[in-house]
């Protein structure tokens, strides 16, 4: 990842979805069994580590049982 600002995006979202999940006092485990994604993938997002994909964050979503929107409305802040 080359664009600092894309990095801060990325971070950013997996802080709120790491904030959603121990909100609703869930492990990184039980979450990623729940999505049916893999552990190390989770980790991974919730660190800004990757760039997550439309069908992965839909995943999250079912598994935290929220909205996408919900998830993504963090991404509503200017990042410029």
């Amino acid at each position: 990842m080359n664009n600092l600002r894309d990095e801060k995006i990325l971070i950013t979202l997996g802080k709120h979805i790491r904030m959603l999940r121990q909100g609703k006092k869930m492990t990184m485990m039980e979450l990623a069994f729940a999505a049916d994604i893999e552990y190390k993938q989770l980790s991974r997002v919730e660190k800004g580590q990757t760039n997550v994909t439309i069908t992965t964050l839909v995943a999250i979503a079912k598994g935290l049982e929220v909205t996408v929107e919900e998830i993504a409305k963090v991404l509503s802040y200017n990042f410029s």
